[in-house]
């Protein structure tokens, strides 16, 4: 548009997108007049002429470059003819999550034959504008720094001040959030209390870490750090957290700024698990010289085979019987006796010491859960009294509502702020009054700001927080924050040993459970616990953890949950102690924890037994201590390799040999264990080239890990496999000549992986198909659209004859036809692929079906002169979904008469033979002699968006008719079978088991009975809002020879009903979608009038929702039937004809 032409709004918003948006000072000037007078928000917006206000938008353009969003609202200009005007707009400018609002007015004239703004004002609200501000810059950036600074002075557990480096550090500042939190109502009274200097306000023993913290400051940098013990009023301590950087103030006098935080919870964890810690590594070491006393013994029982090695050429030399020195057995027994008592007494030291780690670290958990959830509280009541301070200050009811909308990340589900002048506002989607009752209904304990749990609608667990609203030291209103209570949950924190143990919150009066996880809650506990607890009869011990609650206290109990033995460990989680945080775990878990070492012992008891029980028996067992031995070193891989398809070897590589087989050997490789241990491994062949073994061997020799994939024929199975071959060089003296090798199954991991991939091509091809069906649909969709627009631009002519506007009408109506069965075929392709069609089966002759095959088809082949038959069983009935059964044979047929070339023949044979119970077996033969298919394409034929050479042929349609009939067939339980050859035609056969109809269908009768709507003296009440179809609709009732009578909304409609006496309308025409009141409701109005014809009156749906739960919700609104647009005249004759004859006789 040019310039000249330009009204006054169009220039002022010009210029604003110009300068604030793309920052072009050159752009936004071309809309200044030479004399343009310009003043604004400050000092130094006020403009007299042009250079002035180039100079002036360049520079605030130089100091923030980046553009800004904006928003036109409340736009409103005036022009005279003498070429003057007159325009404002309120504009809502953000940038970096502020949000600001302004207001621009401006007076434009003609200068050189263009419209320029010659005058023009700009306001912001009261508020917002300092003396001398820039707007909007400087009030941004001054807006961001006192948000930041608010966030640090009432967000954290702590506060700010500063020390002077001088004896004993004198305190310099304190804010008031650190007086609060120290529990000092002034600085004053601070002052007083430490003499004024921050060392006496620091614990005796920290007051050297303090000065050495002060020292390395001065001789390292600037920055601070220190964790001190502060006290508060009450002479307690916290542990602070302190961070400060040095810097000095306006007297010259050195200081350093500090943050102080709470960090006493922290401290206390790290001192609990420096504990545990120390306990552990106790623990390990007493482990450790138990595991030196078992591989001393593992060494003795290797010393005492190689001496059995040694003199195995001589045993039969040896006698018979050896007598046995019962002095020495009695100390050999004693001293057995002896460690096996000192190993029990040891395993109940070690079991119970380990019990009470375990407990100890659950409390500790459990302490840190409620530490999360009390800064999780306090952090959110924190940012909403912040959100209220800056409500307060502006009390624009329609800012308010922008400020809470444009705070998605404020961690509220939704924020509302009711004024106490009755007006509220909302973060959400409710309205005012809705969210003005909610905000009523919500429960807070007396004297509290957080309240009850509730169920939201969206079925979640929440909380709400309040907060009083103050403008200009004045209450003004309560802002409500909502919180879902799952964000609470810190699977972190609150999750332990594999999700076997956890954490919730429960509401301590009733027992419901307010915080927790349905992935980790155990089956069927989702009441509250105190229920749970009495199912199990243990009415007692509920009642005392309920009383032990209720007043406040901390402890554990083992409790029965279910069937099963739970620890429980309570704690809770405020002052009030409405809430508690449980904590419970199987008792079976931790005394899997404390039970460990005793299955270690009772291994080394075994051990020591073995070798007592070998030093006594005969010289001739002796000689299967090596089968003992290498039984109790199996034990480590027996559990692990039954359950994968793994084979571990322990081999030698000093000996060359194996001294270690896992027992799935033969499960994996085909042969059995003794083959390898009894064998040189040497004589193994395995299936490597020379060079492959030779860098196994060379990375043998530098101990470092390898693997080698490589197949591998199976002798057991005969199956051929791709297995891996892994080496490891295990850690440890013992270990050193030794090697673990892996042997493993990736023949199942590698056809997967094919798998995968092939699925990936799957998948790119359905993309591909889906890819070319969207450029179909585009060519099929504009192609008829191009028929029906320019035959209507050309009936459109003026001087068109009678014979050519024919011509026009009736094309029209082909590509429109095309154009619904398109759009019929991607709905029914999408509801059946989601699952969401149904049949309805009725009573449905072949007789009628043949009458509709006839309408339906004779006239396509009639355009090609193709030879239609049809050979059909007339006296067959069967229950069938109609509209269905007729769309499996229409696409059939429809796709035959396509593909046969002109004077071709088409044939149709349906026949059906009687079964057992009432069940027929149809045989339906679709045969054409067109141009066939090729074998390629009828392996995929019945896929979707699929067409066989479609540009090449030039035929047209979705490739979605076969996909259609394939899958409509297998929701009839039938089958489908072609038979096509290129240049020959194709055959398709369908074989279906359907019921048989008692008697005639309905519409059989219909048609053969006598009576036609038409020519009656019937009056039709059409219900439609829409212009056009208020035309289309009562030009077709007067073709049909009908009265008809229009309401052009759904009350209308109920009125004119109303007015008329019973019997004066033969039928309504319902449109669903209309204004004031839809078609639903005005169904079930009238339906609900006390008059004789109200019940009975026919009522039809005439409606562009065509899917089946359209049509399921018209009939239960009352309506008799349904007819989806576009309407076809004969459907609806015989619609009427159907429920008017019913009316009438």
């Amino acid at each position: 548009m040019e310039r000249d032409s330009w009204s006054p709004l169009e220039l002022l918003k010009c210029f604003c997108e110009s300068d604030y948006v793309e920052r072009n000072a050159d752009k936004a000037v071309e809309c200044l007049s030479l004399d343009i007078h310009w003043f604004g928000t400050s000092d130094e917006e006020d403009v007299q002429n042009l250079d002035e206000a180039r100079a002036y938008i360049e520079k605030e353009i130089r100091i923030s470059p980046p553009p800004y969003e904006i928003t036109f609202s409340d736009e409103r200009e005036r022009t005279w003819e003498e070429g003057f005007g007159i325009a404002s707009v309120k504009m809502k400018i953000g940038a970096d999550g502020l949000i600001m609002f302004s207001r621009v007015t401006c007076m434009t004239k003609m200068e050189n034959g263009r419209s320029k703004i010659c005058e023009m004002h700009t306001s912001i609200p009261e508020g917002h504008q300092e003396q001398g501000e820039y707007f909007p810059f400087e009030f941004a950036k001054q807006h961001e720094s006192d948000v930041l600074r608010d966030f640090v002075n009432t967000m954290l557990p702590g506060g700010i001040f500063a020390m002077e480096l001088g004896k004993d550090f004198p305190l310099a500042i304190i804010n008031q959030n650190m007086l609060i939190y120290l529990g000092y109502r002034n600085e004053k009274e601070y002052l007083e209390a430490i003499a004024g200097r921050l060392s006496n306000a620091v614990h005796p023993e920290d007051r050297g870490l303090l000065r050495a913290a002060v020292l390395d400051t001065m001789d390292q940098g600037d920055e601070f750090k220190a964790l001190l013990r502060i006290r508060k009023s009450d002479n307690s301590y916290f542990w602070g957290d302190i961070k400060g950087v040095r810097s000095r103030d306006s007297r010259g006098i050195d200081q350093i700024v500090c943050l102080c935080l709470d960090a006493t919870n922290l401290v206390m964890a790290n001192n609990q698990l420096k504990d545990d810690r120390l306990k552990l590594d106790e623990y390990a070491s007493k482990l450790m010289e138990k595991e030196e006393i078992i591989q001393k013994d593992a060494r003795q029982m290797r010393q005492l085979r190689q001496w059995v090695g040694r003199h195995a050429g001589v045993t039969d030399k040896l006698p018979k019987q050896q007598h046995v020195n019962w002095k020495h057995m009695g100390v050999i027994i004693a001293s057995v006796i002896l460690i096996i008592a000192a190993v029990i007494g040891f395993t109940m030291y070690l079991s119970n010491t380990q019990w009470d780690a375990a407990v100890l670290a659950i409390r500790t958990t459990s302490l840190a859960g409620v530490q999360c959830i009390s800064n999780a509280t306090d952090a959110d009541q924190a940012v909403l009294a912040n959100m209220a301070e800056v409500l307060g200050k502006l009390y624009d009811r329609d800012e308010a509502a922008d400020i809470l909308q444009a705070a998605p990340d404020s961690g509220f589900s939704e924020m509302i702020a009711s004024y106490d002048d009755g007006k509220c506002v909302s973060s959400g989607q409710r309205q005012p009054e809705e969210a003005s009752d909610f905000a009523a209904k919500l429960d807070f304990p007396q004297g509290s700001n957080v309240s009850r749990p509730f169920w939201e609608a969206n079925g979640k667990r929440q909380i709400a927080y309040r907060t009083d609203l103050y403008h200009e030291d004045k209450k003004a209103g309560v802002l409500y924050g909502m919180v879902n209570l799952s964000r609470y949950y810190v699977p972190s924190v609150m999750e332990f040993y594999d999700g076997q143990g956890f954490s919730c919150v429960i509401d301590a009066r009733t027992g419901e459970f307010v915080i927790y996880s349905d992935r980790i809650m155990p089956e069927n506990v989702h009441g509250d616990l105190y229920s749970a607890l009495n199912e199990n009869g243990d009415t007692k011990t509920a009642g005392e953890i309920r009383n032990a609650l209720s007043g406040g206290k901390t402890g554990s109990a083992v409790v029965s949950l279910k069937g099963k033995k739970v620890y429980l460990y309570f704690v809770p989680v405020n002052d009030a102690a409405a809430e508690y945080l449980i904590t419970m775990i199987p008792y079976d878990v931790i005394k899997e924890e404390s039970s460990g070492m005793a299955y270690l012992v009772g291994a080394f008891v075994v051990v020591v037994l073995l070798v007592a029980v070998l030093l006594i028996i005969y010289n001739n067992r002796i000689t299967k201590t090596k089968l003992h031995e290498r039984e109790y070193r199996n034990t480590l891989f027996r559990l692990l390799a039954e359950n994968v398809d793994s084979v571990f070897l322990v081999f030698d590589h000093e000996t060359d040999e194996v001294d270690y087989v896992s027992e799935n050997i033969g499960r994996i490789l085909g042969f059995e264990s003794r083959e390898i241990l009894d064998h040189d491994t040497r004589s193994i062949k395995l299936p490597f080239d020379d060079e492959e073994l030779e860098r196994i061997q060379r990375i043998m020799k530098d101990k470092k890990n390898f693997y080698v994939d490589f197949p591998y024929s199976n002798p057991g199975s005969g199956k051929q496999q791709l297995l891996r071959l892994s080496g490891y060089v295990p850690e440890g003296a013992d270990w050193q000549k030794k090697w673990i090798f892996c042997v493993s199954d990736r023949t199942d991991e590698v056809l997967k992986e094919r798998r995968l991939e092939q699925a990936v091509r799957e998948a790119d091809e359905a993309s591909k198909a889906k890819s070319e069906f969207l450029a179909n649909m585009s060519h099929d969709i504009r192609t008829p659209m191009n028929g029906i627009i320019g035959m209507t631009q050309l009936a459109l002519q003026d001087g068109v004859g009678e014979e050519a506007m024919r011509s026009y009408l009736k094309k029209i109506s082909i590509s429109s036809g095309f154009l619904l069965t398109l759009i019929n075929d991607i709905l029914d392709m999408s509801k059946i692929e989601s699952g969401m069609i149904e049949l309805h089966p009725k009573a449905y002759s072949m007789k009628e079906l043949r009458r509709y095959l006839e309408s339906v088809i004779l006239p396509l082949s009639g355009e090609k002169q193709i030879d239609f038959r049809i050979d059909v069983d007339e006296k067959i009935t069967v229950l069938a979904d109609q509209q269905r059964f007729n769309q499996i044979l229409f696409n059939l047929l429809s796709n035959a008469v396509k593909y046969t070339d002109e004077k071709g023949t088409v044939t149709l044979t349906i026949k059906g033979v009687p079964k057992d119970s009432g069940i027929i077996h149809l045989t339906m033969r679709v045969e054409d002699n067109g141009m066939g298919m090729s074998p390629e394409f009828q392996k995929q034929m019945f896929k979707s968006f699929t067409q066989e050479s479609r540009k090449a042929m030039g035929m047209s349609g979705t490739g979605l008719g076969l996909a259609i009939v394939k899958r409509l067939v297998d929701l009839m339980n039938g089958t489908i079978h072609v038979e096509s050859s290129i240049g020959k035609g194709s055959i398709f056969v369908i074989e279906m088991d359907v019921p048989a109809a008692k008697g005639p269908c309905e519409k059989e009768l219909a048609a053969d009975a006598a009576g036609d709507p038409t020519g009656q003296s019937a009056c039709i009440l059409l219900c439609e809002d829409n212009a056009i179809n208020q035309e289309i609709m009562m030009g077709i009732l007067e073709f049909l020879g009908l009265t008809t009578e229009l309401a052009v909304n759904g009350k209308e409609g109920v009125e004119a009903f109303q007015s008329r006496k019973p019997g004066y309308y033969s039928a309504i025409l319902m449109d669903c979608r209309m204004p004031v009141m839809d078609g639903y409701q005005a169904t079930r109005a009238i339906r609900a009038l006390e008059r004789p014809d109200a019940a009975r009156i026919p009522i039809i749906a005439l409606t562009a929702d065509a899917f089946e739960e359209d049509r399921k919700r018209c009939l239960e609104a009352g309506m008799d039937d349904f007819l989806a647009k576009p309407v076809e005249i004969k459907v609806l004759k015989e619609m009427l004809g159907k429920y008017m004859r019913k009316d009438l006789g």
